[in-house]
């Protein structure tokens, strides 16, 4: 039951902390499918893997592909531990973490 509650209250902090990806600028899946497909950006597994490192014991939750000015980058959302969230910004075509909030 405490298990139950818990990720209740994770999922209500998602859905209060999650912003529209319209306004951010983020790619609708079948966007992001050809984008990846076409090898304009590394994959979806590359930038978990780096958000991982830069996070590290964090469970990652969301990953989009946004555009962000001329580039394409992967916004990964992902809750710490101590039950904060952060934020990992990965340039989507080389790989590497651009920002952690």
């Amino acid at each position: 039951m405490h298990r139950l509650v818990s990720v209740l209250v994770v999922l209500a902090a998602l859905a209060a902390a999650a912003r529209p990806a319209a306004a951010e600028g983020c790619l609708s899946q079948g966007d992001m499918r050809e984008v990846i497909s076409s090898n304009q950006v590394v994959s979806p597994l590359v930038a978990l893997n780096a958000a991982r490192r830069a996070a590290p014991g964090a469970d990652v939750l969301r990953a989009q592909l946004c555009q962000k000015g001329k580039d394409l980058v992967y916004i990964l959302t992902a809750l710490r531990r101590d039950g904060r969230f952060v934020e990992v910004t990965v340039d989507a075509t080389s790989g590497r973490v651009a920002a952690l909030h």
